[in-house]
């Protein structure tokens, strides 16, 4: 690019960036505009209810005032009674006159003293109402104006972005430096060393990281997945292969080996419809069927169940009648992860307990065990997937890892949170609270920031 070429870029852009800056007052003044429209449409619906409210208040006034004068005046009140009203007669203001359908008159007399008292308490009235209108204008118009402030801000900084000179050197730095970062490497950035562009590297690493930590789960997950289905089927195949050797001759061998590969075969399936349960829920193909739920009922149920399926154990059901909106067959899952979890730690004869209720933030269920408990290192990890603690590790009954994973994404799409409660060698506490999906921002409720509180 020649140097003129440059001097008359350079020129074009001081012009567009001095337009740019005439033009941004304007565009101020149409911030400030909606935000007085809008304090305007408010005001104006406000004060037409007070007149609304205010000619109701006299109709009422007036009637009654009728109904008790010519109750005190005929000691009755008749829809046939006449009426008249005369204007100033004497000294009075006003005079009302009745005539029931016997003949009897009687007068009720405003006085102009009465009705001067009456007009200066009406305009008081008026006054009030009109200072009360001023200051809930000036209110309205501040909480506007702070709703509106970072749409401003904004603007302000778009405005700011627009108007900042296209420098090719820049930007031709900053395509280098992204076309040259490594991005399977675990540290590297994209750096230009140049101010302007901050925000644009910042704004690219943050990504970078997400996908290098996408990568490292996905990766994790399907390291994990192999190794443990990889036990199974050498199980089976080490099983298969003794029955190939001995077990057509030896009945003892042949049963042993029959057993050991029906139970891997078991342990796999259900270990291969949990994997696809978690990938159809991160792919979002796992559908709620949302409807109004009697939680105490529905533990009632999972309850029931428990105690016919588990007799080695003493089941407890207990609480307040609450409702939600959910999935029935989701929540039911959760619950029987939670209570064959407790089963599995839990030694026999001892008690599980089942329980619903309501909180300040929504209702919920728990379950609570006797069980080995839990370490305060185990518990920020219990809902990573194939994640087990040493002594579940080390338990006969040990699971594949995937339950409490499997339970935790249900309860995310139920506007959930966990509250655990557990010490080594006590019993652990699971609390499951439901936040309402409806909060004043609708089902993004359901979106906003979780956080899985643990009590230790």
């Amino acid at each position: 690019m020649s140097s003129k070429t440059n001097s008359e870029y350079n020129e074009v852009s001081e012009k567009n960036t001095a337009t740019d800056a005439k033009t941004q007052p304007n565009n101020a003044k149409k911030m400030y505009s909606i935000a007085r429209r809008i304090n305007g449409a408010f005001v104006g619906r406000f004060v037409w209810h007070i007149l609304k409210m205010d000619v109701l208040i006299c109709v009422i006034a007036l009637a009654l005032g009728v109904f008790i004068a010519e109750k005190t005046a005929l000691g009755t009140f008749r829809v046939g009674t006449e009426r008249s009203i005369e204007w100033n007669i004497g000294s009075n203001f006003l005079r009302y006159k009745m005539t029931d359908t016997d003949g009897n008159t009687a007068s009720l007399s405003i006085t102009k003293n009465e009705a001067r008292v009456a007009f200066i308490v009406g305009v008081a009235i008026l006054v009030t109402e009109f200072f009360s209108v001023l200051v809930m204008s000036v209110n309205m118009k501040n909480n506007i104006n702070d709703k509106l402030l970072p749409i401003r801000q904004m603007a302000k900084k778009t405005e700011k972005l627009t108007n900042m000179a296209y420098n090719e050197h820049n930007f031709k730095s900053l395509e280098a430096a992204i076309e040259n970062v490594n991005a399977t490497s675990l540290d590297a950035k994209i750096s230009t060393d140049n101010k302007e562009l901050q925000g644009i590297e910042n704004a690219l690493n943050h990504l970078l990281e997400r996908m290098r930590e996408t990568y490292r789960q996905q990766s994790r997950f399907v390291s994990d997945a192999s190794h443990e289905l990889r036990t199974p089927i050498a199980v089976i195949r080490g099983y298969a292969d003794m029955l190939d050797r001995w077990g057509k001759e030896d009945e003892s061998i042949l049963d042993e080996s029959i057993e050991a590969i029906k139970n891997e075969s078991e342990h796999m399936q259900k270990l291969v419809e949990q994997l696809l349960f978690l990938a159809r829920g991160d792919s979002g193909r796992n559908n709620l069927q949302i409807e109004r739920i009697q939680l105490d009922e529905l533990m009632g149920e999972v309850f029931e169940e428990s105690k016919m399926i588990d007799t080695e154990h003493v089941y407890e059901f207990g609480g307040e009648p609450v409702c939600m909106d959910g999935d029935v067959s989701m929540i039911k899952q959760c619950a029987r992860i939670l209570i064959d979890n407790a089963a599995k730690y839990t030694q026999k004869g001892d008690t599980i307990t089942i329980r619903t209720g309501q909180k300040p933030e929504g209702v919920f269920f728990s379950v609570q065990d006797n069980g080995i408990g839990m370490h305060e290192a185990d518990v920020s990890h219990i809902f990573e997937r194939f994640y087990r603690s040493d002594e579940a590790r080390g338990h006969k009954s040990g699971g594949t890892g995937l339950g409490l994973s499997i339970a935790k994404w249900i309860v995310d799409r139920h506007n959930g949170y966990f509250n655990i409660l557990t010490r080594p060698d006590i019993g652990t506490r699971i609390t499951v609270i439901f936040v309402p999906f409806y909060d004043g921002t609708g089902m993004g409720a359901n979106e906003k920031e979780k956080t899985d509180k643990t009590a230790i």
